[in-house]
């Protein structure tokens, strides 16, 4: 299994805070006070996780990987080996990025979640492993990952960041394809960088159009086959121009989640429930999926109870693209870890 947590750099958010709290503004202090909490609660997220992990995965035989923007300023990730306690820190090749954003967030560039699959690929033979991927990160129409803020505080002023969220900040750039109402998708397995507008300026990250170009890359290159991933990032359903790539014949991708349809929370994914339905699963995918889907159909239930109050633009969620309950073992994929 392997998780990339894409984590904004703190520095950045602490003096954009400073810059939005410092003025008599009420709609600046309310996206302060957002930030604040997001600064506090993604990384307590993001370390309550891995440590959840590591707890569950001496129960099941899995390898487990994980990334985060802490770690791959410094070329290194960790490695839960099956046979291990402990998560052992390892080395990527990391690219060196002018633009400072890139190098304070590296994994929202698509060069590094390249090199970061590449380096899993490497250590785990993919001719007996499968790849269960999770990327937890900032989202957007277009984009799968991307920093919550993209404004190199240290090369701008209070002034002008001020006039530029000002004059932008909620405003659309992009002109997406409208994504579709899904928040999972059996797809089949075989045995640019502007965004929408954020907290000043324009998005940076990976496009979803990038991501699903990558996975299938270290398909191809590689044979790394992931039976099921979730985009856990806000906005994060694919269109269908994308759900048709993954639907080839040649796919490398079995299963996808991606964000609740009404908005995401910080954490979705419960690792201690997979870990104890792992347990008793045909494979350690079925565990993920069997949880996923039980989540999504509570909010789903949760969305109808209360009805017209929450924003609800889509359809309700359909048999055509949830497997039936019988079906949520045996999707197909081996028993690889």
């Amino acid at each position: 299994m392997l998780q990339a947590a894409n984590q904004t750099d703190a520095d950045h958010y602490e003096q954009i805070i400073g810059w939005l709290n410092a003025e008599n503004d009420e709609d600046l202090k309310e996206i302060a006070e957002n930030l604040e909490k997001d600064i506090r609660t993604f990384p307590a997220v993001v370390d309550q996780e891995i440590e959840a992990i590591k707890k569950g995965a001496d129960s099941v035989d899995v390898d487990v990987v994980a990334f985060t923007n802490r770690l791959a300023r410094d070329g290194k990730y960790h490695v839960l080996p099956a046979s291990a306690t402990e998560f052992e820190e390892s080395s990527f090749e990391n690219p060196d990025f002018k633009l400072p954003i890139y190098h304070a967030n590296p994994l929202s560039h698509r060069d590094v979640f390249y090199a970061a699959l590449v380096a899993v690929g490497r250590r785990f033979d993919p001719s007996d492993h499968d790849f269960l991927l999770v990327t937890k990160s900032h989202g957007g129409d277009q984009l799968a990952m991307t920093p919550r803020i993209v404004v190199d505080a240290s090369k701008s002023s209070r002034e002008k960041y001020l006039a530029l969220v000002r004059a932008k900040t909620g405003k659309a750039t992009e002109g997406a394809t409208t994504p579709l109402p899904k928040v999972h998708v059996k797809v089949g397995l075989r045995a640019d960088y502007q965004g929408e507008l954020g907290v000043g300026g324009g998005r940076l990250g990976v496009t979803k159009a990038q991501y699903i170009e990558t996975l299938r890359k270290v398909g191809d290159e590689m044979g790394m086959q992931f039976p099921l991933f979730f985009i856990e990032s806000c906005k994060s359903q694919l269109d269908g121009v994308l759900l048709d790539r993954l639907r080839t014949p040649e796919a490398n991708i079995g299963r996808l989640y991606t964000s609740d349809r009404q908005g995401l929370e910080y954490k979705t994914l419960d690792y201690a429930e997979v870990f104890r339905r792992a347990v008793a699963a045909d494979s350690f995918a079925d565990a993920v999926h069997q949880t996923l889907f039980a989540k999504y159909e509570a909010q789903q239930a949760q969305h109808e109870e209360e009805g017209p109050g929450f924003r609800d633009d889509c359809s309700p969620l359909d048999k055509e693209n949830f497997l039936d309950k019988e079906d949520l073992l045996g999707a197909g994929n081996d028993n690889r870890s």
